[in-house]
């Protein structure tokens, strides 16, 4: 099954938004939790 240019374009930048908003998730959620971990610890 062929997929036209179009299309595999499409798809690769959503697969590369998925990825950069799962880092930018997690760094956000590292960022929350450390300070907030420190100061109970």
């Amino acid at each position: 099954m062929a997929i036209d240019p179009i299309t595999d374009k499409i798809l690769a930048h959503i697969a590369a938004q998925v990825a950069t908003n799962e880092q930018a998730r997690k760094r956000l959620l590292i960022t929350i939790l450390a300070p907030t971990i420190t100061v109970f610890c």
